[in-house]
């Protein structure tokens, strides 16, 4: 005992002592570890450089890089910089050796030097570069993701979806029937126009709101499917990549793919049998049961236990189901095998309905129009798309006239057909536009593909000089821009499309391309062999021949008589076709030829024979000697996009009256050094992005982009520039883009041009966007051209930018009027965004600013630090901040009164930060009304979101403390807290309304709230993420109480977290009242301290948390149960608890004290429990009908080695829903189903009529399912494994052993179809000594049986 005091002292002096060592071993060991480091560093620099020729090719195919990737590359930017002084020799010699020098100034000098350099080698730059080294295979293997699309992005909803009368309840119907795990696949039929399409985009969109599937994707598939589409279609709404692969291989991605999730795939307007198979689309019933049948228990249990790790998908059920509409029931029925009871029927619209739509239509609310409905109802025979196209046309008319209108409509029909009633809508709407060049525009439309590019429209019109007096692209924009409003309110395009696409009903395209067959002679083939070619006669009629992806047989004849052909379209994936060399001879009038994906060795000679051609376009071609296209005199616009072109001609004088060319993403090789584009003086549209790259000339690659962009000045038309220059030291000095109206300029060397969140618009698409970086040197005020780009920029990446510390007053003074989307990256001499203490007055500054990025700004110190007028920021939506390290403050409170519409704030990574708003002197109340979405991540400064932001953390003896702390690592828990306990994220002078995420990861506060705070100012908090914070508690019960449209919870690594939740001192005042009526979802992982989730029970209501759906709590050691007896949670349909030390209970149960608590129905649908050493039992008590589990679908159980049974007898009983039952890895599980005493008979069967798939592996003390001696019937068994069983009984026998017990009834195991594959596996299994039954076992499965 004596000795006991001097027991610190003998730690500290250990302590010192190894910390003396350490220092030796940094000065001593120096030249080890300075090589180690370079080793390590020449490492990186190999695995960076590879992974940044992955970026730059996932870049060329137009993907995202992943944000572990990008995160990589910044970690490894920032390790290169802070090991700069180890790359030079001499500099180090100099400081750390006697013999050069390094005593002259004495030996402490030079000690302190190798010390320092020792300890930064070893302890700070080794491992952290280290580990960087062994992230380089992770991140290579995922390097990019294809951009990210949506269900909506895709298949855009019509705004104005109106619900019918007649059709209310299909689509809850439809939903319900997805519900149920039996059904794979519903059907939905009707005729064409009836609004297939629109209902099953709000089923869509109803399935993915209510979280029933985890992806929702949607495929069209239309009258001879293209496959490729309808796969890429799939594919698109999966976020998956092909690549270069065929369709067997795209089927094999497909399948593995919708394997992973819950998955809705919509197959829309079908025609034929569908081959799902051949798609790659999951429906055989193997699919709907587990795939975790391996060939060793290994692979069983990695497998496992990567999918129940902490993060991993929480959907009960993996696969897919499939949604078919067709225009035939038949179809369904009989070639797509949906079963009639899943097939629902789209009814036409009954007068009422058609009364309804109409009056939308024509924008009548209460007026009842002067006519009778009935005739408007026969005429459009109940469909929805006759009524829009009927409705339209007659607002066009007197509604006095309406009446007569119909009469005449009504004398006109000869039969009840839909097809004739439509066909008659569409040719009426059609016969009623308004001018000839407007139907001509329409009948172009149905020539082109579902959501067709605006753009393309825009070219075959143009070039087909069906505009009138219209001589300029840009008033071609216009003009098709007003015309597809004009044909969009005539009925005749869809109203639903975005601004870069539009779309034709197919019963409208269907009837427009028969009115183009008989009116204009046109002929069209799409998906289909060509094997015979028309006609002579006919061929003389044709003015327009399209072949959409169509085989031809015998290939293009030499010549084809089609004098009035002006519209010529090959679209063709044979690389053998070939074009004669006469087969243009005889197309004098054609004006558009469009030729995809053809190998021309050269031009035919006869396209010279062409002289009123005014579009060429040759895309995805191989071109060679293009000097003959000098003699299209007429051309105005010519895309050779994506081709490989040899021999670029030296001259292009013929093509002077070129208005638009396309040579994006070329790859040109020449023996000039010009493009010669100033031959193309009248040129308005010029695309080269990704093609000055390209250019190879006789290694002369830098001259000749020079000379390109040279050549730019002469063009003096030109207002649409799409350009990306590799380096600003090829811009000439007179250059001047300030007369352009749409521009995509990217200028300098950027690793990825979708940093820090800023795209890069579409090619076509109308922007002015600008991606700037200037190599060391070069001075951006002597690029006048470029910066006056900057006063009308609208979308902006700004990269390094030498000497320029102040955005605003250095580089726009008028305050970047239009700028929209603005972001900046890697960039070490900003310093500020706005700072105009210099001028007298305020100014506006960025007043249409949506989006702000900061990425990796090493010196910016204030965003905004000067006077600003109101409009300044006033349209800020979204602004992002990361890796900022001297920034203290995201925004001033003066400023705060301007974001009247700010929705997002996300702040990582910015070592200094202490506030989002930094008060100021009178500072007041913050109140952010629209703010819905706050992140902050990695902040280790941070004080609190509103606060004095210059004010110091810590007292002087903190500093020492810090140093200590560094070198010998001991963190004194009462200093650690000291610095936090003063203060919330959110005091009472925080009011944030209508904050819906709230997500923090490694901020080290006390609290959340402050007591003070107002009950309704976060009111519509819906989803919380906490990660690494020195968080006690969540919440008190009076906040959680206003916290009631929360809806997630999610908590992982909060390690002085004891509980969630914790009393007011008068906690009387909130007593039984209920908290988190919608809450969810609730999330909790490696909380090493947390001991309670609840609130205990006098303190809550019964119905709090009466929505929870989700729970999943992963090593959090200190809980012994996860529901304590008054958390009924009925609401509960996912359990999952992995890597709980201390759990001994699931659900604590306790009987009821009166009858009228019984017979209570839970929702619970899946179990998931594994590594809970401790667990005894998994309900305390049986239930015995207290409460019902029949919904039961999925057990999976796992190293849970003191759990001796898994159910109670009574929830046993009642699993009629049950799918699966997986159980492995527990020691002393000695049986399934806890033995009740016997009260049933023996002969009494305990039937499973919906499990498919069991899995029984090392189970050494297990010997049978239940000694109630029950018959086990699994009538639709089809995966049987046991593995490590070597005491269980597996089937029935004739014994009369009363101690004989039954595990499977041979007679009760369904007789498989050929179609399926089942499999037994056996392994270390006890066999009955009867072997016949198991013989009778493998003559009813008809399957082979491993043994």
């Amino acid at each position: 005992m004596e000795s006991l005091p001097f027991k610190p002292l003998d730690k500290v002096i250990d302590l010192a002592l190894e910390a003396s060592i350490r220092q030796l071993d940094y000065i001593i060991n120096y030249k080890d570890h300075e090589q180690e480091l370079k080793e390590l560093i020449t490492t990186l620099k190999s695995n960076k450089k590879t992974v940044d020729e992955k970026v730059k090719a996932a870049k060329d195919n137009v993907n995202q890089m992943t944000p572990t990737a990008r995160d990589w590359l910044d970690k490894v930017a920032t390790k290169l910089e802070e090991s700069k002084e180890f790359h030079d020799d001499k500099m180090l010699e100099s400081k750390t050796s006697c013999f050069s020098g390094g005593c002259s100034s004495g030996a402490l000098p030079f000690l302190w030097h190798r010390r320092q350099l020792g300890r930064k080698a070893k302890k700070i730059l080794a491992p952290a570069i280290k580990e960087l080294n062994q992230e380089a295979p992770n991140i290579l293997a995922n390097i990019s993701l294809p951009p990210a699309v949506t269900f909506a992005d895709i298949n855009p909803l019509d705004g104005d979806y109106l619900e019918f009368e007649s059709r209310k309840g299909i689509i809850e119907k439809i939903l319900e029937q997805l519900k149920d795990s039996t059904v794979r696949m519903v059907g939905l039929h009707g005729p064409s126009g009836v609004g297939k399409t629109s209902l099953v985009k709000r089923i869509a969109k109803q399935a993915g709101d209510s979280k029933l599937f985890d992806t929702v994707v949607m495929a069209i598939v239309k009258k001879d499917p293209d496959l490729l589409k309808v796969q890429q279609d799939i594919a698109d709404g999966l976020r998956l990549t092909f690549g270069n692969i065929g369709e067997n291989g795209r089927a094999t991605l497909l399948r593995k793919r919708l394997k992973q999730e819950n998955t809705f795939v919509i197959l829309d307007d079908l025609w034929d049998e569908l081959d799902l198979n051949k798609i790659g689309i999951p429906f055989d019933d193997d699919d709907v049961v587990s795939s975790h049948v391996t060939s060793s228990k290994k692979e069983e249990e990695e497998q496992t236990a990567s999918e129940n790790s902490p993060g991993s998908s929480g959907t009960s059920k993996r696969g897919c189901k499939i949604l078919v509409t067709s225009r035939y029931k038949e179809l369904l029925l009989g070639k797509m095998n949906v079963k009639e009871k899943l097939i629902s029927s789209v009814p036409k619209l009954d007068e009422k309905d058609t009364l309804t739509l109409f009056k939308k239509v024509v924008e009548m609310s209460n007026e009842i129009p002067k006519f009778n409905p009935e005739t408007l109802h026969n005429y459009c025979a109940g469909l929805p798309m006759a009524v829009i196209i009927v409705g339209r046309w007659l607002m066009k008319k007197n509604k006095l006239e309406w009446e007569g209108e119909l009469e005449r409509l009504k004398n006109q029909q000869g039969s009840n057909e839909v097809h004739r009633y439509m066909e008659n809508s569409v040719k009426m709407g059609y016969d009623h536009l308004e001018s000839e060049e407007l139907k001509s525009i329409f009948l172009v439309c149905a020539q082109m593909y579902h959501q067709s590019l605006i753009v393309d429209l825009v070219k075959y019109c143009y070039g087909l000089g069906i505009l009138n007096d219209v001589h300029t692209l840009r008033g071609a924009r216009q003009r098709i821009s007003q015309s597809i409003q004009m044909l969009k309110n005539s009925g005749l395009l869809d109203s639903s499309t975005s601004n870069d696409n539009f779309n034709m009903h197919d019963i409208v395209r269907d009837a427009a391309l028969s009115i183009a067959c008989k009116n204009q002679n046109v002929f069209t083939l799409r998906n289909k062999t060509l094997d015979v070619w028309p006609h002579k006669e006919q061929l003389e009629r044709y003015s327009a021949i399209y072949l959409h992806k169509c085989h031809i047989v015998d290939g293009l004849p030499e010549r084809v008589n089609c004098p009035r052909l002006t519209f010529l379209y090959i679209d063709c994936d044979d690389s053998t076709l070939k074009i004669p060399d006469t087969f243009f001879e005889e197309m004098e009038e054609l004006r558009v030829l469009v030729l995809s994906g053809i190998d021309l060795q050269s031009l035919p000679s006869s396209i010279k024979c062409l002289p009123n051609l005014r579009m060429l376009c040759l895309e995805k071609c191989t071109l060679r000697d293009l000097c003959v296209l000098n003699h299209l005199r007429k051309l105005r616009i010519l895309s050779l996009s994506g081709s490989r072109i040899k021999d670029w001609p030296t001259v292009l004088e013929g093509l002077r009256k070129l208005q638009l060319l396309d040579i994006s993403d070329c790859f040109i090789s020449s023996s000039t050094k010009s493009l010669s584009l100033s031959s193309f003086p009248n040129l308005e549209e010029l695309y080269i992005e990704n093609s000055l790259t390209k250019m190879e000339v006789k290694g002369q690659i830098n001259h000749s982009q020079i000379s390109a962009l040279s050549e730019l000045k002469h063009l003096h038309q030109l207002n649409t520039l799409d350009v990306y220059i590799p380096s600003a030291e090829l811009l000439p000095a007179d250059l001047f883009f300030h007369e352009l109206n749409d521009y995509k300029i990217v200028i300098g060397d950027f690793e990825t041009i979708s940093i820090a969140d800023f795209k890069m618009p579409k090619k076509y698409e109308a922007s002015r966007s600008l991606a700037l970086q200037l190599e060391p040197g070069m001075d951006i005020h002597s690029l006048k051209g470029v910066k006056l780009l900057l006063k009308g920029v609208v979308n902006f990446l700004l990269g390094e930018l030498h000497g320029v510390q102040n955005v605003f007053y250095e580089l726009n003074l008028d305050g970047f009027p239009d700028l929209k989307h603005f972001s900046i990256v890697n960039n070490n001499d900003i310093e500020y965004i706005v700072n105009s203490m210099e001028l007298s007055q305020p100014h506006d500054a960025f007043p249409s600013l949506e989006f702000l990025s900061l990425f990796n700004l090493k010196n910016i110190k204030k965003i905004c630090c000067s006077p600003i007028t109101n409009s300044s920021f006033s349209r800020l939506r979204i602004i992002k901040v990361k890796m900022c390290p001297q920034l203290k403050s995201i925004f001033f409170f003066y400023i705060v009164e301007f974001l009247t519409s700010l929705e997002t704030i996300d702040v990582s990574e910015c070592d200094s930060l202490q506030a989002v708003i930094s008060k100021e002197e009178g500072s007041k109340k913050v109140v952010l009304h629209k703010l819905c979405s706050l992140t902050l991540q990695k902040l280790p400064s941070f004080v609190s979101f509103y606060n004095n932001a210059d004010m110091p953390l810590e007292p002087e003896s903190m500093e020492k403390q810090a140093k200590i702390t560094e070198d010998i690592g001991i963190v004194p828990a009462e200093d650690e807290q000291s610095s936090t306990t003063s203060f919330s994220l959110f005091d009472e002078n925080v009011e944030i309304p209508n904050l819906e995420s709230l997500k923090l990861f490694s901020i080290k506060i006390h609290s959340i709230w402050s007591d003070r705070i107002s009950n309704d100012w976060f009111q519509n908090l819906i989803k919380l993420t906490l990660i690494d914070c020195n968080l006690t508690y969540l919440c008190s019960l009076s906040m959680a109480r206003s916290l009631n449209k929360l809806k997630s919870i999610s908590i992982s690594e909060c390690s002085l977290m004891e509980k969630l939740f914790i009393s007011e001192e008068n906690n009387n005042e909130y007593s039984k009242d209920c908290i988190f009526p919608k809450l969810e979802e609730i999330q909790l992982s490696r909380m090493e301290m947390l001991k309670e989730i609840w609130p205990r029970e006098d303190e809550v209501r019964a119905d709090s948390f009466s929505s929870i759906i989700s729970v999943d709590i992963s090593q959090c050691n200190k809980i012994d149960k996860i529901f304590p007896s008054h958390m009924k949670c009925l609401s509960l349909k996912s359990l999952k608890v992995y890597s709980c030390e201390w759990v001994e209970f699931i659900f604590k149960s306790r009987l009821p004290s009166q009858q009228s608590d019984t017979n209570k129905s839970a929702l619970l649908e899946v179990i998931d429990l594994g590594s809970l050493p401790y667990l005894k039992q998994v309900w305390s008590e049986d239930p015995k009908g207290v409460v019902n589990f029949t919904n039961v679908r999925s057990i999976e159980i796992s190293s849970c080695n003191t759990l001796s049974n898994v159910l109670p007898a009574s929830i046993a009983k009642d699993l009629g829903k049950l799918e699966s039952f997986w159980i492995y890895s527990c020691r002393n599980l000695e049986e399934i189903i806890a033995y009740d005493g016997g009260s049933e008979t023996s002969s009494e069967a305990l039937e499973f009529p919906e499990v498919v798939s069991m899995s029984f592996s090392n189970l050494p003390s297990i010997r049978c399912l239940y000694k109630g001696r029950h018959i086990v019937e699994c009538p639709k068994l089809k995966q049987l494994r046991m593995t490590g069983c070597p005491n269980l009984e597996i089937f029935k026998t004739e014994s009369a052993n009363e101690q004989e017990t039954a595990f499977l009834s041979p007679e009760k195991v369904k007789v498989l179809t050929s179609k399926t594959y089942n499999i037994i596996v056996f392994y270390s299994l006890y066999l009955p000594h009867h072997g016949h039954d198991l013989i009778g076992i493998k003559h009813k499965l008809k399957e082979k049986l491993l043994l």
